[in-house]
């Protein structure tokens, strides 16, 4: 199953964009995470399975011919994900998707040449308890959206 909503190109940041003040959550995870490799989209396989001893696992697939990669949870709990361009440093972060989801993700042309790094881990408790927190119209519209 996927989410109804993709992560678009705009949601990608600067690697300027990637600090604990700005992105607590996501630079906890990229600071404390290994980061698993993607190889490149003209590399053929564009895919990652993972098989590391982790209690967060996930599955990477780039489509071939398309700007859409999927990110699956295949943990037995909610995972968030930080996927970063090894060259440029961009990334997108996306603070939680459930288990057995798949989270759609836009990667822009300029990421689209390089390797990705995937971080992961189980999602932070704090953007779980902001989830069950009451919202306004704006704020529910946002976190559909499921972007930082």
């Amino acid at each position: 199953m996927f989410y109804p909503v993709i992560i678009g190109e705009e949601s990608w940041k600067p690697a300027a964009g990637l600090s604990e003040r700005k992105l607590p959550a996501g630079y906890n995870l990229w600071k404390n995470t290994p980061k698993l490799e993607i190889p490149s989209w003209s590399s053929g396989e564009p895919s990652f399975q993972h098989e590391g001893n982790h209690p967060t696992r996930a599955k990477f697939e780039w489509p071939s011919a398309t700007e859409v990669a999927i990110v699956y949870n295949q943990s037995d709990h909610p995972m968030q994900f930080l996927l970063q361009h090894a060259e440029t440093k961009a990334f997108v972060y996306c603070r939680s998707v459930q288990q057995g989801y798949g989270q759609r993700v836009i990667i822009p042309r300029h990421c689209r040449v390089g390797s990705l790094w995937l971080y992961i881990g189980p999602e932070v408790a704090e953007a779980a308890e902001n989830e069950r927190k009451p919202k306004s119209a704006i704020t529910t519209f946002l976190s559909a959206l499921n972007i930082v």
